[in-house]
């Protein structure tokens, strides 16, 4: 956890907004507490498997195509204005 207060700002290709990504964490925390009463090993390895696939997506769009905004890519994305593709 102590690794995501100091994520760097990334550019969304997707919609341009230059910002620090928010952490997406996949699933539910309810499932997690629904399972682990009755099944406490599943309830444990369906955390197991939220906690690491956890990715940063923009926190304007919520895409997870993010790259740095001093890449070539970037900056190409910036100058035009748009996405390309």
């Amino acid at each position: 956890m102590f690794m995501y207060m100091f994520r760097k700002p990334k550019l969304c290709t997707q919609c341009l907004e230059v910002g620090k990504p928010k952490v997406h964490t996949p699933g539910s925390i309810l499932i997690t507490l629904i399972l682990l009463i009755p099944f406490f090993i599943p309830a444990i390895v369906y955390e197991i498997w939220r906690v690491t696939n956890r990715k940063y997506a923009c926190a304007c769009c919520g895409s997870f195509e993010l790259i740095p905004p001093e890449s070539k890519r970037a900056k190409q994305l910036l100058s035009a204005g748009k996405v390309a593709g």
